[in-house]
C-alpha cells in the first residue's frame, strides 16, 4: 500500500478501532483529570502519532486490523 493509502484508511477509522489499535494511548488520554478532554482529544493524538510514524509501522497496523 502507499503511504496515502493507508492515511486515507486510518482516517476512515472510528475512535472505537483507534482504540484498539492504541490502547495506551486511550487509556492515558481518558484517564485525564481534565474536564475537557474527551474522545476527540484521543482522535486528534492517534492521528498526531500516526503521522509521526513509518510506512512500515503503518503498514503493520493495518494488517492487524484487516487481518
Amino acid at each position: 500500500m502507499t503511504q496515502k493509502e493507508l492515511n486515507s484508511w486510518f482516517n476512515s477509522l472510528d475512535s472505537f478501532v483507534i482504540a484498539e489499535i492504541f490502547p495506551g494511548l486511550y487509556e492515558e488520554v481518558m484517564e485525564s483529570a481534565d474536564p475537557t478532554v474527551n474522545i476527540n482529544t484521543f482522535v486528534k493524538e492517534a492521528k498526531s502519532d500516526w503521522k509521526g510514524m513509518t510506512k512500515e509501522q503503518k503498514e503493520e497496523y493495518y494488517h492487524l486490523v484487516e487481518g
